[in-house]
């Protein structure tokens, strides 16, 4: 995980509240901040704009400035919207950190992930500046990041629905002169399928994980905050989409047992209510624990 340099930390420890932007917009938000660490948190207020904004766009940028004019943070990364401030796993340290008055339920929790930071010290002639990328802080590429999210636990059954899709196709097909085309267009549909699925199992899971009904270890890839949550979902049902006309695509022009096999094959029926069902479970049993 990336970290700010101590000497960083320890200058926000007394710069109480930063001003956030989220992605591009021109109105940067005032905020508290907890440094705590090995992570630096923002605290914002719960069902706020800023929570809605941070639901469909994790890069943002904080500014902290001296009243003096002394010194200047400003650091651009990923923001990962959490739970409220008594829900998070580190509260006993946010607590020290919560504005005067405020009750640790009215505040969200957000994990900052820097990518780049600038700390600018002094003045006139004693001035100095450094800059450039933190360690380990940038996401990874667009395809890397997008294939890990879709493949996550899931990676062995890409492998088995090709082989499915293959073998299936060549018991089924009748005229085997050209199944090149049947054959792309059923791993497309079943991947398709598969990883919209995963995807949109990916989101499901974020959302439990900040109602407190899963650990940080179930929700590892979403709070490394690559994508927002909202994208993670949309491209999902997106991706699902795709492989369901695909299927019907397959059926209409080939045969109806090809575009079931596409489907069977992704897996999606089984996986499918496993999730709804063990979605329901968690649900349950939080509420009997509440009872």
């Amino acid at each position: 995980m990336a970290e700010l340099p101590d000497e960083v930390l320890e200058r926000l420890s007394t710069h109480l509240r930063v001003k956030l932007t989220v992605g591009d917009d021109a109105s940067p938000a005032d905020v508290h901040v907890a440094p705590l660490s090995k992570q630096l948190f923002l605290l914002i207020s719960r069902g706020g704009a800023t929570e809605r904004r941070l639901l469909d766009d994790t890069s943002v940028s904080i500014l902290a400035e001296d009243r003096e004019g002394d010194w200047m943070v400003r650091s651009s990364g990923r923001a990962v919207v959490g739970r409220p401030v008594n829900g998070e796993p580190r509260r006993a340290e946010l607590m020290h950190w919560l504005p005067e008055g405020v009750s640790p339920t009215g505040l969200v929790a957000v994990r900052f992930h820097p990518e780049n930071i600038e700390y600018i010290q002094g003045r006139g002639a004693t001035r100095s500046r450094a800059a450039g990328d933190v360690p380990g802080g940038k996401r990874p590429p667009v395809l890397s990041r997008w294939a890990r999210l879709a493949t996550d636990d899931v990676v062995l059954w890409f492998f088995a629905l090709g082989i499915l899709d293959w073998g299936g196709l060549m018991v089924m097909l009748e005229q085997k002169d050209r199944p090149a085309l049947l054959l792309v267009l059923m791993l497309v549909s079943s991947a398709s399928l598969l990883g919209g699925l995963t995807l949109v199992h990916q989101a499901a899971r974020f959302a439990r994980w900040r109602e407190g009904l899963e650990t940080d270890a179930v929700a590892a890839l979403m709070l490394k905050g690559w994508d927002p949550p909202r994208r993670v979902r949309d491209v999902g049902l997106g991706m699902m989409g795709l492989g369901s006309a695909l299927a019907v695509i397959l059926a209409v022009g080939a045969g109806w047992w090809i575009g079931a096999w596409a489907v069977l094959a992704s897996a999606t029926p089984l996986l499918g209510p496993f999730h709804l069902a063990r979605h329901a479970l968690r649900r349950r049993d939080a509420e009997r624990e509440v009872e």
